[in-house]
């Protein structure tokens, strides 16, 4: 990244990071006292199935950057990039 769009990038980011929280703060609101086994307002799904969906969801969309970063930078699997560890 240049040196003029980074201030913008990090600003984003700064951005980004607050709308993030918020939404966070409001979830959390919402579900404040409630039961994972209660059922959602005029739904049959209840809150542990909301629960587990979005951690698959989470999981599913963080494979997916997995998938770019590794078209980017080519390394695979678990272990550190080469190019991060030392070499003693």
């Amino acid at each position: 990244m240049d040196q003029a769009r980074a201030p913008r990038a990090a600003g984003r980011a700064a951005d980004d990071l607050a709308s993030y929280q918020t939404s966070v703060a409001r979830s959390r609101a919402a579900v404040a006292g409630r039961s994972p086994d209660e059922a959602s307002p005029g739904e049959d799904y209840t809150l542990r199935w909301i629960y587990l969906h979005m951690i698959e969801e989470y999981a599913r969309h963080n494979g997916h950057a997995d998938f770019l970063r590794e078209r980017i930078d080519g390394e695979t699997g678990e272990e550190p990039p080469r190019r991060y560890t030392s070499v003693t």
